[in-house]
């Protein structure tokens, strides 16, 4: 039975470089250590980048050990957004928010 080894996700900004720079050069093809200096990423940062883009179906490793993009020609950004928490309202200082955070309330000074 095979095993999957979950990492921590590269940031989103690494991500959308790497497909960015495969967007404009149609035909590119790197190695780890070419995508390390091309990108200026560290050997972990990088590996795990392009193994996440693997994993979302945008990347293909070959048997030369080199990094292609799996489909030629438009794509759509790999959903990278993580959920993102409810924001809770903050009342100003020395001010009182009645109601609930669904609810807006009146502000109230203390």
């Amino acid at each position: 039975m095979a095993t999957m080894s979950f990492t921590a996700m590269p940031p989103e900004d690494v991500l959308r470089r790497i497909c960015g720079e495969y967007a404009e050069m149609p035909g590119l093809r790197v190695t780890q250590q070419q995508a390390q200096r091309l990108w200026a990423l560290d050997a972990s940062t990088c590996r795990a980048a392009l193994e996440f883009l693997i994993h979302a179906g945008f990347l293909v490793k070959t048997r030369a050990e080199q990094y292609t993009r799996l489909t030629e020609g438009p794509f759509a950004f790999p959903p990278f957004r993580m959920a993102k928490a409810d924001r809770v309202r903050t009342p100003p200082v020395g001010r009182a928010v009645s109601g609930s955070p669904r609810e807006p309330g009146r502000i109230t000074e203390k």
